[in-house]
Protein backbone atom coordinates (compact mmCIF):
# COMPACT_ATOMS: atom_id res chain seq x y z
CA UNK A 1 0.00 0.00 0.00
CA UNK A 2 2.76 2.37 0.91
CA UNK A 3 4.53 2.06 -2.41
CA UNK A 4 1.86 2.40 -4.23
CA UNK A 5 0.64 5.65 -2.61
CA UNK A 6 3.93 7.02 -3.12
CA UNK A 7 4.92 6.35 -6.51
CA UNK A 8 1.78 7.47 -7.47
CA UNK A 9 1.97 10.56 -5.93
CA UNK A 10 5.83 10.91 -7.26
CA UNK A 11 3.65 10.73 -10.62
CA UNK A 12 1.16 13.12 -9.82
CA UNK A 13 3.80 15.64 -9.05
CA UNK A 14 6.34 15.02 -12.46
CA UNK A 15 3.31 15.36 -14.30
CA UNK A 16 1.95 18.39 -12.94
CA UNK A 17 2.85 21.60 -15.00
CA UNK A 18 1.96 23.85 -12.27
CA UNK A 19 4.28 22.04 -9.59
CA UNK A 20 7.05 21.99 -11.38
CA UNK A 21 7.67 25.51 -12.77
CA UNK A 22 6.57 26.68 -8.82
CA UNK A 23 8.73 24.75 -7.61
CA UNK A 24 12.08 24.17 -10.11
CA UNK A 25 11.91 26.33 -12.76
CA UNK A 26 10.70 29.19 -11.34
CA UNK A 27 13.72 29.26 -8.28
CA UNK A 28 16.21 28.80 -11.54
CA UNK A 29 14.25 31.90 -13.19
CA UNK A 30 14.64 34.04 -9.93
CA UNK A 31 18.15 33.03 -9.52
CA UNK A 32 19.18 33.56 -13.25
CA UNK A 33 17.69 36.69 -13.04
CA UNK A 34 19.49 37.83 -9.72
CA UNK A 35 22.45 36.88 -11.39
CA UNK A 36 22.42 38.98 -14.73
CA UNK A 37 21.17 42.11 -12.15
CA UNK A 38 23.81 41.67 -9.78
CA UNK A 39 26.74 40.46 -12.10
CA UNK A 40 28.62 43.53 -11.85
CA UNK A 41 27.55 45.43 -9.38
CA UNK A 42 30.44 45.02 -7.06
CA UNK A 43 33.18 45.37 -9.39
CA UNK A 44 32.32 49.09 -9.16
CA UNK A 45 32.74 49.13 -5.65
CA UNK A 46 36.03 48.48 -5.75
CA UNK A 47 38.41 50.68 -3.46
CA UNK A 48 40.09 52.92 -6.01
CA UNK A 49 43.88 54.57 -5.11
CA UNK A 50 42.73 57.96 -3.74
CA UNK A 51 46.08 60.37 -5.28
CA UNK A 52 46.51 63.06 -2.35
CA UNK A 53 49.07 65.47 -1.65
CA UNK A 54 50.59 67.54 1.33
CA UNK A 55 51.95 70.99 1.41
CA UNK A 56 53.87 71.01 4.54
CA UNK A 57 56.83 73.43 5.67
CA UNK A 58 59.74 72.52 7.84
CA UNK A 59 58.23 73.36 10.94
CA UNK A 60 55.59 71.17 10.38
CA UNK A 61 57.40 68.28 9.03
CA UNK A 62 58.12 67.85 12.65
CA UNK A 63 54.77 68.14 14.38
CA UNK A 64 52.22 65.00 15.68
CA UNK A 65 49.86 66.24 12.66
CA UNK A 66 52.43 65.53 10.02
CA UNK A 67 53.18 61.98 11.65
CA UNK A 68 49.73 61.21 11.71
CA UNK A 69 48.51 61.61 8.23
CA UNK A 70 52.09 60.05 6.94
CA UNK A 71 51.24 57.34 8.91
CA UNK A 72 47.24 57.30 6.96
CA UNK A 73 48.48 57.85 3.61
CA UNK A 74 50.98 55.21 3.54
CA UNK A 75 48.21 52.49 3.40
CA UNK A 76 47.66 51.50 -0.28
CA UNK A 77 44.90 53.28 -1.00
CA UNK A 78 45.98 56.25 -1.14
CA UNK A 79 49.16 57.91 -3.42
CA UNK A 80 50.51 60.40 -1.55
CA UNK A 81 53.24 63.46 -3.16
CA UNK A 82 54.83 65.72 -0.85
CA UNK A 83 55.08 69.24 -3.01
CA UNK A 84 54.94 72.98 -2.47
CA UNK A 85 52.10 74.41 -2.79
CA UNK A 86 51.79 76.04 -5.92
CA UNK A 87 52.19 72.41 -7.98
CA UNK A 88 49.58 71.37 -5.75
CA UNK A 89 47.70 73.94 -6.92
CA UNK A 90 48.54 72.69 -10.26
CA UNK A 91 47.55 68.99 -10.04
CA UNK A 92 44.70 69.99 -8.64
CA UNK A 93 43.57 72.17 -11.65
CA UNK A 94 44.57 69.51 -14.02
CA UNK A 95 42.74 66.70 -11.98
CA UNK A 96 46.30 65.24 -11.14
CA UNK A 97 45.05 64.57 -7.35
CA UNK A 98 41.78 64.49 -5.17
CA UNK A 99 43.10 67.45 -3.04
CA UNK A 100 45.96 68.58 -1.56
CA UNK A 101 46.19 69.49 2.82
CA UNK A 102 48.13 72.43 3.70
CA UNK A 103 49.96 73.08 6.67
CA UNK A 104 50.38 77.02 5.78
CA UNK A 105 48.48 79.04 8.09
CA UNK A 106 46.88 76.19 10.21
CA UNK A 107 45.84 72.35 8.46
CA UNK A 108 42.69 72.88 5.84
CA UNK A 109 41.84 70.99 3.04
CA UNK A 110 42.20 72.23 -0.35
CA UNK A 111 39.46 70.48 -3.21
CA UNK A 112 37.98 71.05 -6.28
CA UNK A 113 34.91 68.91 -6.26
CA UNK A 114 32.17 66.66 -4.77
CA UNK A 115 32.92 62.86 -4.73
CA UNK A 116 34.42 59.75 -3.48
CA UNK A 117 37.49 60.68 -2.86
CA UNK A 118 37.14 64.14 -1.41
CA UNK A 119 34.67 62.72 1.04
CA UNK A 120 37.42 60.32 1.95
CA UNK A 121 40.15 62.86 2.73
CA UNK A 122 37.34 65.27 4.50
CA UNK A 123 36.51 62.56 7.24
CA UNK A 124 40.59 62.04 7.39
CA UNK A 125 40.84 65.15 8.38
CA UNK A 126 37.93 65.29 10.79
CA UNK A 127 39.21 62.23 12.28
CA UNK A 128 42.76 63.61 12.91
CA UNK A 129 41.40 67.25 14.39
CA UNK A 130 39.17 64.76 16.35
CA UNK A 131 41.92 62.71 18.05
CA UNK A 132 44.47 65.69 17.94
CA UNK A 133 42.14 67.56 20.27
CA UNK A 134 40.99 65.28 22.46
CA UNK A 135 44.78 64.30 23.26
CA UNK A 136 45.39 68.04 23.82
CA UNK A 137 42.70 68.05 26.46
CA UNK A 138 44.34 65.25 28.02
CA UNK A 139 47.66 66.96 28.34
CA UNK A 140 46.44 70.21 29.15
CA UNK A 141 44.16 68.43 32.31
CA UNK A 142 47.05 66.35 33.83
CA UNK A 143 49.54 69.36 33.43
CA UNK A 144 51.40 67.71 30.15
CA UNK A 145 52.46 65.10 32.51
CA UNK A 146 50.62 61.12 31.47
CA UNK A 147 52.03 57.51 31.55
CA UNK A 148 54.24 56.57 29.48
CA UNK A 149 50.98 53.44 29.00
CA UNK A 150 48.61 55.95 27.70
CA UNK A 151 51.16 57.50 25.22
CA UNK A 152 51.38 53.76 23.41
CA UNK A 153 47.73 53.38 23.80
CA UNK A 154 47.52 56.49 21.93
CA UNK A 155 49.80 55.23 19.14
CA UNK A 156 48.75 52.31 19.14
CA UNK A 157 45.15 50.88 16.50
CA UNK A 158 43.60 47.77 17.77
CA UNK A 159 40.99 45.74 15.57
CA UNK A 160 38.32 44.16 17.27
CA UNK A 161 37.00 42.58 13.65
CA UNK A 162 39.09 39.02 12.66
CA UNK A 163 38.38 37.93 8.70
CA UNK A 164 37.29 34.18 8.27
CA UNK A 165 38.11 32.64 5.26
CA UNK A 166 34.94 30.15 4.26
CA UNK A 167 35.86 29.76 0.69
CA UNK A 168 38.76 29.90 -1.47
CA UNK A 169 36.71 32.76 -3.48
CA UNK A 170 36.92 36.45 -1.98
CA UNK A 171 33.60 37.42 0.19
CA UNK A 172 30.53 38.42 -1.95
CA UNK A 173 27.67 40.24 -0.43
CA UNK A 174 25.75 39.07 -3.18
CA UNK A 175 25.30 35.45 -2.35
CA UNK A 176 22.94 36.39 0.18
CA UNK A 177 20.47 36.65 -2.66
CA UNK A 178 20.81 33.19 -4.05
CA UNK A 179 20.89 31.82 -0.31
CA UNK A 180 17.09 33.70 0.16
CA UNK A 181 16.37 31.59 -3.41
CA UNK A 182 17.53 28.67 -1.54
CA UNK A 183 14.99 29.16 1.38
CA UNK A 184 12.37 30.31 -1.12
CA UNK A 185 12.29 27.28 -2.47
CA UNK A 186 12.65 25.25 0.67
CA UNK A 187 9.82 26.53 2.18
CA UNK A 188 7.25 26.21 -0.99
CA UNK A 189 7.11 22.61 0.04
CA UNK A 190 4.21 24.53 2.26
CA UNK A 191 1.92 24.26 -0.92
CA UNK A 192 2.52 20.34 -0.95
CA UNK A 193 1.55 20.27 2.51
CA UNK A 194 -1.48 21.96 1.98
CA UNK A 195 -2.34 20.03 -1.43
CA UNK A 196 -1.78 16.56 0.85
CA UNK A 197 -3.97 17.87 3.37
CA UNK A 198 -6.64 18.47 1.15
CA UNK A 199 -6.17 15.28 -0.65
CA UNK A 200 -7.36 13.70 2.54
CA UNK A 201 -9.85 15.82 4.44
CA UNK A 202 -13.12 14.31 3.22
CA UNK A 203 -14.75 18.17 3.84
CA UNK A 204 -12.02 19.88 1.50
CA UNK A 205 -11.91 18.21 -1.74
CA UNK A 206 -14.07 15.58 -4.25
CA UNK A 207 -11.01 13.50 -3.88
CA UNK A 208 -10.65 13.12 -0.55
CA UNK A 209 -14.47 12.10 -0.20
CA UNK A 210 -13.39 9.06 -2.52
CA UNK A 211 -10.32 8.28 -0.91
CA UNK A 212 -12.07 8.16 2.89
CA UNK A 213 -14.56 5.65 0.67
CA UNK A 214 -11.86 3.37 0.81
CA UNK A 215 -11.37 1.34 3.80
CA UNK A 216 -7.41 2.52 4.73
CA UNK A 217 -6.59 4.53 7.74
CA UNK A 218 -5.92 8.09 6.39
CA UNK A 219 -2.71 8.20 7.65
CA UNK A 220 -1.29 5.25 5.62
CA UNK A 221 -2.76 7.26 2.29
CA UNK A 222 -1.26 10.95 3.83
CA UNK A 223 2.04 9.95 4.99
CA UNK A 224 3.54 7.80 1.89
CA UNK A 225 1.77 11.18 0.15
CA UNK A 226 3.78 13.90 2.46
CA UNK A 227 7.19 11.91 2.06
CA UNK A 228 6.66 11.07 -1.92
CA UNK A 229 6.26 15.25 -2.06
CA UNK A 230 9.46 16.05 0.75
CA UNK A 231 11.42 14.01 -1.58
CA UNK A 232 10.33 15.39 -4.50
CA UNK A 233 11.50 19.00 -2.91
CA UNK A 234 14.58 17.58 -1.67
CA UNK A 235 15.74 16.75 -5.13
CA UNK A 236 14.46 20.32 -6.50
CA UNK A 237 16.57 21.83 -3.91
CA UNK A 238 19.54 19.91 -4.82
CA UNK A 239 19.29 20.60 -8.42
CA UNK A 240 18.70 24.52 -8.18
CA UNK A 241 21.45 24.39 -5.66
CA UNK A 242 23.32 22.94 -8.16
CA UNK A 243 22.53 25.18 -11.01
CA UNK A 244 23.42 28.22 -8.85
CA UNK A 245 26.92 26.63 -7.96
CA UNK A 246 27.82 25.30 -11.53
CA UNK A 247 25.60 27.50 -14.37
CA UNK A 248 25.61 30.65 -12.42
CA UNK A 249 29.15 30.36 -10.94
CA UNK A 250 28.10 31.57 -7.35
CA UNK A 251 30.34 30.46 -4.48
CA UNK A 252 28.53 29.24 -1.19
CA UNK A 253 31.66 28.25 0.56
CA UNK A 254 32.81 25.10 1.56
CA UNK A 255 30.37 23.93 3.97
CA UNK A 256 27.68 22.67 1.13
CA UNK A 257 26.78 19.89 3.35
CA UNK A 258 25.55 21.95 5.82
CA UNK A 259 24.03 23.68 3.46
CA UNK A 260 22.00 21.12 2.18
CA UNK A 261 20.92 20.25 5.59
CA UNK A 262 19.59 23.16 6.31
CA UNK A 263 17.43 23.32 3.36
CA UNK A 264 15.94 20.29 4.17
CA UNK A 265 15.44 20.98 7.34
CA UNK A 266 13.77 24.52 6.41
CA UNK A 267 11.48 21.96 3.40
CA UNK A 268 10.73 20.10 6.22
CA UNK A 269 9.46 23.26 8.21
CA UNK A 270 7.89 24.24 5.29
CA UNK A 271 5.72 21.13 4.73
CA UNK A 272 4.68 21.05 8.43
CA UNK A 273 3.73 24.79 8.17
CA UNK A 274 1.34 23.87 4.79
CA UNK A 275 0.11 20.93 6.70
CA UNK A 276 -1.31 23.24 9.39
CA UNK A 277 -2.45 25.95 6.76
CA UNK A 278 -4.49 22.63 5.25
CA UNK A 279 -5.90 21.44 8.03
CA UNK A 280 -7.28 24.76 10.32
CA UNK A 281 -7.77 27.20 7.02
CA UNK A 282 -11.23 26.89 6.38
CA UNK A 283 -10.83 28.22 2.75
CA UNK A 284 -10.48 26.87 -0.92
CA UNK A 285 -7.12 25.85 -2.02
CA UNK A 286 -6.06 28.96 -3.85
CA UNK A 287 -7.12 31.02 -0.49
CA UNK A 288 -4.28 28.40 1.29
CA UNK A 289 -1.79 28.21 -1.11
CA UNK A 290 -1.98 32.38 -1.60
CA UNK A 291 -1.15 32.49 2.92
CA UNK A 292 1.56 30.10 2.19
CA UNK A 293 2.97 32.07 -0.51
CA UNK A 294 2.57 35.43 1.14
CA UNK A 295 4.06 34.24 4.34
CA UNK A 296 7.37 32.65 2.52
CA UNK A 297 7.82 36.06 0.57
CA UNK A 298 7.43 37.90 4.02
CA UNK A 299 10.05 35.57 5.50
CA UNK A 300 12.31 36.11 2.05
CA UNK A 301 11.98 39.84 2.55
CA UNK A 302 12.96 39.32 6.44
CA UNK A 303 16.20 37.63 5.09
CA UNK A 304 17.23 40.30 2.48
CA UNK A 305 15.89 38.72 -0.94
CA UNK A 306 14.65 42.42 -2.02
CA UNK A 307 17.52 44.51 -0.20
CA UNK A 308 20.10 42.45 1.78
CA UNK A 309 20.24 45.71 4.35
CA UNK A 310 16.83 44.43 5.10
CA UNK A 311 18.57 41.02 6.59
Amino acid sequence: MFKLVFSNRIKYYLRSKEYLFWMLIFPILLSTLFNFAFANLLSGEEMETIPVAIVADEKAEEGIEMQVYRQIFAQEMFEASYINEEKAKEELEQEKIAGYISFTGGTHLVVAGNGYAQTVLQEIMNYVNQQISAITRIYLVNMGEVSPEFEAAMQETKSYIRDLTVSHEEPNLIVVYFYTVLAMTAFFASNGGVLEVMSVQANQSSVAMRVNLAPVGKMRIFLPSVLAAELLQIIVLIIVMLYIRFALGIDFGSRYGLILLNTIVGSLAGMGFGTMIGAIVKKNETFKTGVCIGFTMFCCFLSGMMGSDVK
